[in-house]
């Protein structure tokens, strides 16, 4: 699919997912300053396994040291937290693939 960027395109994308026989799921990957709010009412809609896909460019985020430009340059250092967040606040079943992207 494409990018999801708004509350409606991700409706959508959940309700096509809960009624396609072929979609045996749903996966995200969120980068930088993903606005993972839009999300909520297509978590509370969906009837698929969802995989929360959280890798990241950098082997170690600098939590301690973590600022703006970091944030922007590295994919999962803030969006992915944000929405790992709410699917956690949701109590949704997932599965999360977390890490660095070149690890097995």
């Amino acid at each position: 699919k494409v990018t999801a960027k708004t509350n409606k395109e991700i409706a959508d994308v959940v309700k096509e997912a809960n009624y396609d026989d072929n979609c045996l799921g749903v996966i995200t990957w969120c980068h930088t300053f993903s606005p993972s709010k839009m999300w909520i009412n297509g978590f509370v809609n969906l009837q698929k396994p969802y995989c929360h896909f959280a890798t990241q460019y950098n082997r170690e985020i600098p939590n301690e040291e973590i600022d703006m430009d970091f944030m922007n340059l590295n994919q999962a250092a803030h969006g992915d937290r944000e929405h790992g967040f709410i699917a956690a606040r949701l109590r949704m079943p997932r599965k999360v693939i977390a890490g660095y992207w070149q690890d097995e």
